[in-house]
């Protein structure tokens, strides 16, 4: 469940509008705003819920949350009348609520890391508080969750939320180690992947096995990078992954995946030419996706990478991709497997004005790799 995905989902482009105008910021600048400040009231949930009797607290705030205010935002939110007032109202009481006697410290830390005033911080995180509950809320009700439920569903959201919040300033915070964990948690799940196919290899012998080996140890690396690495998260816990995988079951594995240091970082040798097309290819368009999240992005940046993408996309049927078998077909599928994964996080992050340049294309050439990344 990523519960920043929902929230994102109920502020609409009129919302973002009225959120925008009702603090000063035109709309681009208040999208990533809006982003990192419900992500660090999602923070100070998490960590509420860590307290003793914090999960329960939350519970009794979510079943007073009027859930039906995710379908009126538009009216609320910078409106006038009773209703927006009752609104406003909500969300300073949800703010008291949740972060208690931390609420002054992440105003001035928001404030000092998006270069605003105080003010301007409390009047936003008053807007977004019952956006959040009510999203929370609806979680908590469609899922009947107790206490024990709710902190689980909170502890899972550590990965989700550092995509939003750079770890220095969950660290100012307070829950920089609710958020950073889940990079160790990738490490030791592809450490783990990678073991089990080593005992499972040192059982079974030879034949088959040396196959099967860099196959399961490429979908234990492949769910860190999926979740930690092309998600802009530490390489570490990954390196540390392919080091133990490759070290423990020699050469087979290494001939397969030399390293994962940014994502796509798999040994492609046994591909040739086409492998250091496709590595070439994909580090392009990455990058280019990458480049387009950037404030100063510009429709000719992003019409330069629909050229890029549309040339890899012509090359992918003389490849002869589904010809391939035993060590290439392995590597191949890992590679793209990867950047398929890779690609939703990406256009995510891209300004809204950008994205449908770029949209048609890249599913174009989606819809040509998928039969080859699984």
């Amino acid at each position: 469940m990523d519960l920043m995905k929902l929230v994102k989902g109920a502020v609409t482009d009129q919302v973002m509008s009225k959120i925008g105008g009702a603090i000063g910021l035109e709309p681009k600048k208040a999208s990533s705003v809006v982003e990192m400040a419900s992500a660090a009231l999602l923070g100070g949930i998490m960590n509420k819920a860590k307290a003793p009797g914090g999960a329960g607290a939350i519970l009794d705030l979510a079943k007073n949350t009027d859930f039906s205010v995710l379908d009126k935002l538009g009216d609320l939110i910078g409106g006038t009348g009773s209703a927006a007032e009752a609104y406003q109202k909500s969300g300073s009481g949800l703010l008291d609520g949740l972060l208690g006697g931390g609420k002054a410290g992440m105003l001035a830390t928001l404030a000092k890391t998006l270069g605003l005033d105080s003010s301007v911080i409390g009047k936003l995180l008053t807007m977004l508080a019952p956006i959040v509950m009510g999203v929370l809320g609806k979680q908590i009700k469609s899922q009947n969750l107790d206490a024990s439920g709710l902190t689980n569903l909170l502890g899972s959201q550590g990965s989700v939320l550092s995509n939003f919040l750079p770890a220095s300033l969950s660290g100012d915070l307070g829950f920089g180690n609710l958020v950073s964990g889940a990079a160790s948690s990738a490490g030791k799940a592809a450490t783990g992947a990678a073991r089990q196919a080593t005992a499972a290899a040192e059982q079974a012998g030879g034949g088959l096995m040396k196959i099967l080996i860099p196959l399961l140890v490429l979908a234990g690396l492949g769910w860190a990078v999926w979740n930690f690495v092309l998600k802009e998260k530490p390489v570490a816990a990954v390196q540390d992954a392919a080091a133990a995988g490759a070290g423990m079951i020699g050469k087979t594995a290494s001939d397969v995946v030399d390293s994962v240091k940014g994502g796509l970082d798999i040994d492609v040798s046994a591909l040739g030419e086409t492998g250091t097309t496709l590595k070439n290819g994909f580090t392009d368009i990455t990058a280019g996706l990458t480049g387009l999240a950037a404030p100063d992005a510009t429709e000719a940046s992003a019409k330069g990478l629909v050229e890029k993408i549309t040339g890899l996309t012509g090359k992918i049927e003389g490849m002869g991709l589904d010809k391939l078998d035993g060590l290439a077909k392995t590597a191949s599928t890992g590679l793209i497997g990867s950047f398929l994964s890779s690609l939703d996080a990406l256009m995510e992050k891209i300004p809204a004005p950008l994205r449908p340049i770029v949209e048609s294309a890249l599913k174009s050439l989606k819809e040509k790799l998928s039969p080859f990344g699984k």
